[in-house]
C-alpha cells in the first residue's frame, strides 16, 4: 500500500509537546522512503531545522527530534560488540 502523506510540517510536533512525550519523538534515521518530495537527503536537514526554529521549538527540543532521542535509545540498548 501507499504511505500516508508525510509533509515537512513542524505543526505536527505539538502532539509530543502537549502530551509531554517530546522525548519519544525522532526523525527516523533511514526515513523509510517516506520523506517529502522536496526533501532529497541530508543536505535538506538545515531547511527542516530552520522550520523547527521558525515554529518556536527550543534548541533542546530540536536536538532531541533530529537525533538526540535516537542516540539516547541506541546508547541504552546497543552493545559495543555490535559495531565490531
Amino acid at each position: 500500500g501507499a504511505y500516508p502523506r508525510h509533509d515537512p510540517d513542524p505543526d505536527a510536533l505539538p502532539y509530543g509537546v502537549v502530551t509531554d512525550e517530546f522525548d519519544r519523538l525522532a526523525q527516523p534515521p533511514d526515513n523509510n522512503n517516506r520523506q517529502p518530495a522536496d526533501f532529497n537527503g541530508i543536505e535538506d536537514f538545515p531547511r527542516l531545522t530552520q522550520k523547527l526554529v521558525d515554529a518556536g521549538y527550543s534548541d533542546d527540543e530540536i536536538k532531541k527530534v533530529l537525533g538526540g532521542n535516537l542516540l539516547r535509545v541506541f546508547e541504552a540498548t546497543w552493545r559495543p560488540e555490535f559495531f565490531r
